[in-house]
């Protein structure tokens, strides 16, 4: 695989990461809403708070792990944005004479 080809290939990860990283996080404000919406008169209010408590903590500690598996394809840039973002460059060797 030369250089090129694995560049493209890591681009399209980069962004299959991102969509799954939006998608967490809207898993996460699924979960907030769910809370927001426990009444205290419900019989199952504890197993709710349960479920809602655990989608929010898992998709935030799995927001985490794409974060830190997405430095390596966007040379350090992840989604916090406290990282300065470095353009990534490729210079393909010329083929032997």
């Amino acid at each position: 695989m030369d250089g090129g080809t694995a560049e493209v290939y890591g681009d399209i990860f980069a962004d299959m990461l991102t969509s799954y990283y939006l998608a967490l996080g809207d898993r996460q404000k699924k979960a907030q809403q769910e809370l927001a919406d426990i009444k205290l008169s419900d019989d199952f209010r504890t197993e709710k708070f349960k479920a809602a408590a655990f989608n929010y903590d898992d998709a935030d500690s799995r927001m985490q792990i794409v974060d830190q598996v997405e430095k390596v394809f966007k040379n350090g840039s992840t989604h916090g944005g406290t990282r300065e973002v470095v353009p990534i460059s490729y210079v393909q060797p010329e083929p032997p004479n």
